[in-house]
Parts: C-alpha cells; sequence; structure tokens
C-alpha cells in the first residue's frame, strides 16, 4: 500500500499550506488543503460538533487520521482509542499530542468483546470500507461495542451538490445498479499516485439499509440547515 494520505498528514507540519489530490475513478480530481484534517473543534461542522458530544463513556475512533476527533476527546476527559491502517497518520497523530492511537484495520478489530461503550466514524466513516465491507466493519464493531451501546456516523448526502460531473458518475452507478454514492477513489500526493478504495457515501434514506443483520439499529438520523456538503450524522444502537 502506498500510504500518499499518511504522507500528506506528516507533510503538513513542515508546510501547513500543502494539498493533496483526491482522484475518482471517472477522472474528476479534487484538490485538498490538509490543514481541513486538523482542524479545531470550532472550526468542525456543527453535524460533528453535535455528535462529538453524544459519545457515552469509553469510545473507539475509527480512521483517527490526523487525531483531529481524539485530540478533542482527550481535552475534554473523554477515555478514547484511535485506530487507522495507515502507519503514517498514527506518527502525525501523535506528533498532533494525540495518545492512546494505533495501527488497526478496521476488518479485523483486535479487542475483546465489550471493550467499548461507543463507536465514531467521522469524515464519511460510515461508509469509510465501502458497501459489503462496510457492512462487515460494522458486524465488527457491534462485537467490540457493549450491548445498547452507542455509534456516532458522520456521512454526506450525494445528491446535494450542483456539479454536473457528480450527476454523470450518479448515473453511471444507476445504470449498473449501484447506489449513487457509491465511489472508487484515490488519494494522490506530489507525483506519488495512492492505491484505489472504495467509499460508500449512503443517501439518509440508505442508512437503514446498510446497517441491517450487522447488529446495529437506527435510532436517529441528524440534519441541520448550517451543515455544509449535505453532511448528516446518524446515530446507531447496539442491538
Amino acid at each position: 500500500m502506498i500510504d500518499t494520505f499518511g504522507m500528506a498528514l506528516i507533510d503538513y507540519f513542515d508546510d501547513p499550506s500543502s494539498v493533496h489530490v483526491i482522484e475518482r475513478d471517472d477522472g474528476y480530481i479534487h484538490i485538498t488543503e490538509t490543514k481541513v484534517y486538523f482542524r479545531k473543534f470550532h472550526e468542525w461542522n456543527p453535524i460533528e460538533q453535535q455528535l462529538a458530544k453524544l459519545v457515552e463513556g469509553k469510545v473507539l475512533d475509527i480512521g483517527c487520521g490526523s487525531g483531529r476527533c481524539m485530540k478533542y476527546f482527550q481535552e475534554n476527559g473523554v477515555e478514547a482509542v484511535g485506530i487507522d491502517l495507515s502507519e503514517l497518520a498514527i506518527k502525525a497523530a501523535e506528533r498532533f499530542g494525540v495518545k492512546n492511537c494505533m495501527v488497526m484495520n478496521a476488518l479485523n478489530l483486535e479487542f475483546s468483546e465489550n471493550s467499548f461503550d461507543t463507536a465514531s466514524l467521522f469524515g464519511n466513516g460510515l461508509g469509510l470500507c465501502g458497501l459489503e465491507d462496510g457492512r462487515k466493519m460494522l458486524k465488527g464493531l457491534s462485537r467490540v461495542v457493549k450491548k445498547n451501546g452507542l455509534l456516532v456516523a458522520s456521512s454526506r448526502d450525494p445528491k446535494v451538490t450542483t456539479n454536473p460531473l457528480h450527476f454523470a458518475y450518479h448515473q453511471k452507478n444507476r445504470d449498473q445498479g449501484k447506489p449513487i454514492g457509491l465511489v472508487r477513489i484515490r488519494v494522490n500526493f506530489g507525483a506519488l499516485k495512492g492505491d484505489w478504495f472504495e467509499l460508500y457515501m449512503p443517501e439518509p434514506h440508505e442508512v437503514e439499509g446498510l446497517v441491517e443483520n450487522t447488529g446495529w439499529r437506527l435510532e436517529k438520523i441528524i440534519k441541520d440547515e448550517k451543515s455544509p456538503q449535505g453532511t448528516f450524522g446518524v446515530l446507531l444502537r447496539n442491538s
């Protein structure tokens, strides 16, 4: 695996104005300022601010990346463990001042049953592993989170766009019988191309189907008119 995302996070400490590229498999590219992954709490999306205040007990933060959520938990006395597949991301989080984070695959959680009270999945984390692997991840989280425990996640409604390139991608997915928010992307940094992976951004009405038979039940969808880019929150309860 070429850890281009981790490289971008590490580079931020030498150049806070650095950028990386998110490339979709239809050729669409989005230039991203790496500093967005190091935002302070007051700069977060309002939905994520709400979700962070809802966590209960000991928290497992999946895909912790730069550690921005972990840092918030840490500074507010919340016991939390962060995991990420990227070794460089974990190093970046530690440089950011985050404690208790480790390299781990969200599809192979190395924790015993009932280890946590809450799981958190921020930044489109609900579809972090794609569609089918996303269900596998949720099943694993149901095992390590206590019964009646909470999962908080943020996602983005793919319909909320005015970009014709996105509409064309949606139609291509429909023609193939796929959800419109299922995308194949990679992260490029400098001249380096990352590995392709699947990301799923479910529409709000698709969440219940996504979590069916994973051990979780949908408790609430949180929307906020002030929230940019169609971001919404999801609360699941471990059944």
